[in-house]
């Protein structure tokens, strides 16, 4: 199975359950994954979808539903009887524009870490350089 744009993935993580936004063509696999599509318009966006994943509601509801105590998991039936409030496409959207500048600054934050790195690196070879001479 290939995703659609948009897609989320929700599978088993190490602390429990972790969902994350699929890209166009990529594979899905995984024994206890589930894809969440919202529909074609519908009254939800991904984005939004995406946002809900990580409030304290979801987490409830999926760990509420989940059966195994190894490896935990929901059900395809049990999602899809989860009951939301589902927001404006005004406040939808509002959420889709958080999520961009999150990750613009997750991007940033992950240059402005390799530079460190950088600026690591080259002061060990410095620091190096100043003892051996």
């Amino acid at each position: 199975m290939t995703a659609h744009a948009g897609d989320l993935l929700l599978g088993t993580a190490a602390t429990g359950f972790a969902v994350r936004m699929l890209q166009e063509g990529e594979p899905v696999s995984g024994v206890h994954a589930i894809v969440i599509r919202a529909s074609d318009g519908g009254p939800v966006t991904s984005s939004w979808l995406l946002l809900w994943t990580r409030t304290e509601d979801f987490a409830g509801l999926v760990e509420g539903h989940a059966k195994g105590t190894t490896i935990r998991s929901v059900s395809v039936k049990d999602l899809v009887e989860f009951e939301l409030e589902v927001p404006t496409h005004d406040v939808q959207a509002r959420g889709e524009e958080l999520l961009e500048r999150l990750d613009h600054l997750a991007a940033l934050q992950d240059t402005l870490n390799g530079a460190l790195d950088r600026l690591r690196s080259a002061e060990l070879r410095l620091t190096y350089a100043e003892v051996t001479q």
